[in-house]
């Protein structure tokens, strides 16, 4: 058995191996049908007897909500890439065949080649570095997202509370009306009220339960979408507890100064920068060559033969230049755009806190304004019910604590979402934001 003959299996088995290390493909049948049977299926229990609360509903938003959900997954891929950054280069086989086709004793001259690619530069290490960093990335934007779908869930929450409290006022409001509609209906019956002053309330009542029934109908349609907050299906079975009161993450201005720069919006400038400086590391290692070697084996003349080359890059014509200055114009962009940031979000916080400022004084003053129209309207009705009943001023004073109240639930609303614009500028001091992957070497 010749030598040639021996090397064959060789050949094939290693082959044989390197095509068993491959992956293959699988499709990945998206089923719609199936997943909207687990969607309509999703639905968590209430945490406490009177409903889910706002603060576990936000936990819960992070949990489910497609943006979050998403985040993450995207994340996900980021740390597969990151896993997987600065590995060796696969080996190269080259092969040579060549036949003589003069009459000699050996006819074939055989060549074979392995190259291997020896990472001297280190560029291996500075592309770890940079998969660290954009996984990073991928963190600090799935963290982000899940705080602003906490924060998008507590406007919606707000937005809901407030419709069932308009539904409230205005039922109260009816009732209200039509007690005294069957006061002035007994009145007129005793001769101490025209018919026509007694109709007025009458009329009103039906005004209101028109108001009543678009009220209705919005609290119905802010209720789909705090679902939608919550990642739920729109006919989830599920009771929520009304809550207007949004608290602020930090209570003074100087707290918020000092947190302005951990906030979502500043933490990913800084991940982006950070990603842009390891992006340059990586491309000014690439400056310089890795070296390639190449043993091999020739047969000729029936005798074989081992051989030995070498492979080196001249960096003297790019040397890598445009990648370099692309990366240093880059990092100059994300350093330029974190200060950017920090001026943006300072600038928004000061006209976010006037704004909140001024809703809450509304609260104060429209809550005023609503007792002491109830106080009117129970003088009123004191007057009423002995049969001294002034029509225009009772149904002035009730009409005045139902615009007061319904005011007041406006602002207390407004309140609210001014104060969650404020929060979206800062970090949620429940959460923590995730740190940055250690990387030995790099510059700070």
């Amino acid at each position: 058995m010749t030598s040639s003959s021996l090397r064959q299996p060789k050949l094939a088995l290693a082959f044989a191996i390197a095509l068993a290390s491959c992956h293959s493909y699988e499709p990945l049948r998206v089923d719609l049908d199936e997943h909207l049977r687990s969607f309509r299926a999703r639905a968590p229990a209430a945490t406490s007897s009177d409903g889910l609360r706002r603060s576990d509903a936000r936990e819960l938003a992070k949990m489910l909500h497609p943006d979050a959900r998403l985040a993450r997954r995207r994340a996900g891929v980021a740390t597969v890439v990151r896993d997987q950054a600065g590995r060796w280069d696969d080996p190269q086989l080259q092969t040579n065949l060549q036949n003589i086709l003069e009459s000699v004793p050996y006819r074939w001259v055989a060549q074979a080649q392995v190259g291997f690619t020896v990472p001297i530069n280190g560029r291996l290490e500075r592309a770890r570095a940079l998969a660290d960093r954009r996984r990073d990335e991928a963190l600090i934007a799935a963290w982000a997202a899940e705080q602003r779908v906490a924060n998008e869930l507590d406007l919606r929450w707000s937005a809901w509370s407030a419709a069932q409290l308009r539904v409230a006022l205005f039922s109260r409001t009816c009732e209200n009306l039509a007690e005294l509609e069957a006061i002035a209906t007994r009145l007129v019956a005793a001769g101490a009220l025209t018919r026509p002053g007694a109709r007025v309330f009458g009329l009103e009542r039906r005004s209101r339960e028109a108001g009543r029934a678009l009220a209705t109908a919005e609290a119905a349609a802010a209720a789909v979408e705090l679902r939608a907050a919550l990642g739920l299906h729109p006919d989830a079975a599920l009771e929520f507890t009304p809550d207007l009161q949004v608290p602020p993450f930090a209570a003074d201005a100087a707290a918020r100064r000092a947190l302005i720069g951990r906030g979502p919006r500043m933490l990913a400038r800084e991940a982006a920068h950070r990603t842009a400086d390891a992006d340059l590391m990586l491309q000014l290692r690439r400056q310089y060559p890795d070296l390639q070697l190449w043993p091999g084996w020739q047969e000729e003349d029936g005798q074989p033969r081992a051989g030995f080359g070498a492979n080196l890059t001249l960096p003297i014509l790019t040397a890598n230049e445009p990648e370099v200055l692309r990366a240093e114009a880059e990092r100059r962009w994300t350093a330029a755009a974190t200060r950017a940031a920090l001026e943006e979000l300072l600038q928004e916080l000061a006209a976010a806190e006037i704004r909140r400022d001024a809703a809450a004084d509304q609260v104060a003053r429209f809550e005023e304004l609503h007792d002491l129209a109830s106080r009117q309207v129970r003088d009123n009705r004191s007057l009423a019910s002995v049969g001294q009943l002034d029509v225009l001023l009772m149904l002035d004073a009730l009409l005045r604590e139902h615009n007061a109240q319904l005011a007041a639930i406006d602002a207390a609303a407004a309140a609210a979402a001014r104060t969650v614009e404020l929060n979206m500028l800062l970090p949620d001091p429940a959460s923590t934001p995730p740190l940055p992957s250690p990387t030995p070497g790099e510059a700070q």
